[in-house]
């Protein structure tokens, strides 16, 4: 992850995504963040993985995205509109006084 962000080829950073697919319907994935580091999941790379599987013909259109800590199922209909399901949860409260 650190090297690729870093890497010369992207002078803004980059955010990575390991994908390894399980079958055509279930896909796991590692991802690293700029600015971050690995993290516990990303909604982001979650339907982006279903999109480059589906393109790819890797995947179907309805594709279980499995992180480190939970699943984010995804779907893609006819009109290539995607749909994420899956748990939230509460990473960080901070307040701020104005």
């Amino acid at each position: 992850g650190p090297k690729i962000e870093n890497h010369q080829l992207f002078p803004e950073k980059c955010n990575l995504t390991i994908a390894k697919k399980i079958s055509e319907n279930h896909v796991k994935v590692n991802v690293w963040e700029r600015g971050a580091g690995n993290t516990k999941a990303c909604g982001t790379a979650a339907c982006a993985t279903a999109v480059a599987g589906k393109i790819n013909g890797l995947t179907g259109t309805s594709v279980d995205v499995e992180f480190k800590l939970g699943m984010l199922s995804i779907n893609i209909d006819k009109n290539n509109n995607i749909n994420m399901k899956g748990p939230v949860s509460e990473i960080n409260e901070i307040k701020i006084k104005l």
